[in-house]
């Protein structure tokens, strides 16, 4: 493969394609369910993205809120514009640098070096292998956008 075919590898359109189908899943997960989405799925055990007993219960309490308000950004700031101009090459651009500060923040939170994230990390097996799947999720994800940038 030669620099030339990198072009032709992916497409933006793919890319932005892919990204704002991840994107929109998780914006319309924590829109209308910011309480159950913000616990992780059950399966297989049972088992949280955050430590039981971390989250507030109240289920309109202001994290919730918080994440709702995000939920709505990230609609109209990717996914709408994804649906609109799917094969603009400055999504991709966008979605490189939003990815990229998303792992960032990722690494740093669940490395427990901050006490306010050590606290909710979760401590079960179950919990831990759904961060490491959302981790391999936004690695290969950055991967496309990055080859569709080039």
């Amino acid at each position: 493969m030669v620099a030339s075919d990198i072009e032709k590898l992916i497409d933006p359109t793919v890319a932005n394609g892919i990204t704002a189908s991840l994107f929109a899943f998780f914006c319309v997960g924590f829109l209308l369910h910011p309480y159950q989405m913000a616990r992780g799925t059950k399966w297989p055990k049972g088992d949280g993205w955050f430590k039981e007993g971390t989250l507030p219960t109240a289920r309109e309490g202001p994290m919730y809120q918080v994440m709702r308000f995000f939920a709505i950004a990230q609609l109209s700031t990717f996914v709408v514009p994804a649906i609109i101009e799917p094969h603009s090459q400055y999504l991709t651009y966008f979605s490189c640098i939003v990815i990229f500060l998303q792992m960032i923040h990722q690494i740093v939170a669940f490395s427990g070096l901050i006490k306010v994230y050590k606290d909710v990390i979760p401590d079960t097996k179950g919990g831990k292998i759904q961060i490491a799947v959302g981790m391999v999720m936004s690695i290969a994800v950055l991967v496309v956008n990055v080859l569709a940038c080039l």
